[in-house]
């Protein structure tokens, strides 16, 4: 497991928040035009999101699950929105990610501003399970993917 997966797991189980993280730094290291080393691009869209929803939106996903739900060996996406539980499946590689929106996985929970989701293997089948939780509730999303 990667540094930031472990971080993103401390943080969704409310170990840690992300706000108290402070990165090193490294006095030699060049920081002028970093971005040149990060691929920008849109992965999942809000079916009807309009820019006027920017500070209000209702449908933008809420809290994010990074790991390998198919076991196919490369990191896949669940996005936790107002709307639903959604599956991103990375078609690609490891090395190359191609996202595809599988679709809800789960809409029997809608995301609020305190979700916070978390993937752990829960039934001891091999695979990761879905586990979103809130202020007022814990919802278990148990991964029977077909391998």
């Amino acid at each position: 497991m990667g540094l930031a997966t472990k971080i993103l797991n401390l943080a969704a189980v409310g170990a840690i928040s992300l706000s108290s993280i402070v990165l090193a730094e490294d006095k030699g290291a060049e920081t002028d035009n970093i971005g040149k080393y990060f691929k920008e691009e849109i992965i999942f869209v809000v079916e009807n999101y309009s820019p006027a929803m920017t500070n209000t939106s209702r449908d933008a996903p809420q809290s994010l699950g990074i790991g390998d739900m198919d076991l196919d060996e490369d990191k896949d996406i669940v996005a936790v929105t107002p709307k639903g539980t959604f599956y991103l499946e990375n078609i690609g590689t490891s090395k190359k990610a191609v996202y595809k929106n599988k679709g809800l996985i789960g809409d029997c929970y809608r995301a609020t501003r305190d979700t916070r989701i978390t993937l752990a293997d829960l039934d001891d089948d091999g695979d990761l399970d879905v586990i979103l939780f809130s202020s007022s509730k814990i919802y278990l999303l148990t991964n029977n993917l077909p391998r």
